[in-house]
């Protein structure tokens, strides 16, 4: 079964330079993105979102998504891990491209244990208070945390 892609060479190259996509996408020189490539790179990322994200919203769920319809966060994430995947095919990996790739795989952890949603962190409200009222150099709607 093919995975729902949630990113376009569009996207993508959004994300990076059009030129380096290219560069890390044209397998034949031919200064057109080998299809090939970029399936295998929509198809990388869509796994690890599907593989991490399917123990907490259902397989039904995350296969109802379409990149109409999936969350912005997620084709965020999609598009991140597929610089990654690109730029990994042909030894251009610099540290800020690893460290895109290791927060994608944050996220996706995140998401998936429950402490970040899909559109945001997931925060425990129980350990927050409001201002005493006596305090008059805080206005009365900040809320702050215990610590």
């Amino acid at each position: 079964m093919a995975l729902t892609e949630f990113s376009t060479l569009t996207t993508v190259q959004q994300r990076a330079n059009s030129k380096r996509v290219l560069g890390w996408t044209d397998k034949n020189s031919d200064t057109i993105p080998d299809p090939g490539t970029l399936t295998q790179g929509y198809q990388f990322a869509s796994g690890l979102i599907f593989s991490y994200l399917t123990r907490r919203y259902g397989e039904t769920v995350i296969s109802a998504w379409t990149i109409s319809t999936a969350p912005e966060r997620v084709l965020s994430i999609s598009d991140d891990l597929c610089v990654y995947w690109f730029s990994s095919s042909n030894n251009s990996q610099s540290p800020l491209l690893l460290q895109l790739y290791q927060e994608a795989l944050l996220s996706l952890e995140r998401i998936r244990d429950g402490v970040d949603d899909l559109y945001g962190v997931t925060e425990d409200l129980s350990e927050r208070t409001e201002v005493d009222d006596a305090d008059s150099s805080f206005d009365a709607d900040i809320v702050y945390y215990n610590e």
